[in-house]
């Protein structure tokens, strides 16, 4: 249940509305100064939020997660099919469709890097899933 709940939960990510022309840059440095004031912030009962990059100069958005499930318990296809909801939602209502690379590392329980999920706007036609 535990791992369930990560993989419903966990991809916490900006999205963006559509309408009106925004600065994507400016949009994405608020949403970082929001998630500073109160980082770590937990996303659900395995998953934590505890770094929130912008890097505007390279278009490049990083979430840095921390789960306390063991990476290694979590099935191959459920994790591909958490991953392909990221790269969908990114590349189809967040950053990704501003032409924005979005990443979003995921770290164990001893801060070791577990996985990364990839959203870049050249592959959102070709999504995979990086292992470490």
């Amino acid at each position: 249940m535990k791992i369930i709940t990560f993989m419903l939960l966990c991809c916490l990510s900006v999205t963006v509305n559509a309408g009106a022309y925004f600065d994507v840059c400016e949009d994405a440095r608020k949403a970082e100064r929001q998630y500073a004031r109160t980082m770590p912030i937990v996303i659900d009962g395995s998953t934590t939020l505890i770094n929130f990059i912008v890097n505007c100069e390279k278009k490049l958005i990083i979430h840095e997660k921390q789960i306390t499930v063991n990476p290694k318990t979590i099935p191959r296809p459920l994790l591909i099919k958490v991953f392909n909801s990221f790269a969908i939602r990114q590349c189809t209502v967040g950053y990704a469709r501003y032409g924005w690379d979005i990443t979003e590392k995921y770290y164990d329980i001893n801060m070791k890097l577990a996985f990364i999920f990839e959203a870049k706007p050249k592959n959102c036609t070709k999504l995979e899933i990086n292992d470490i």
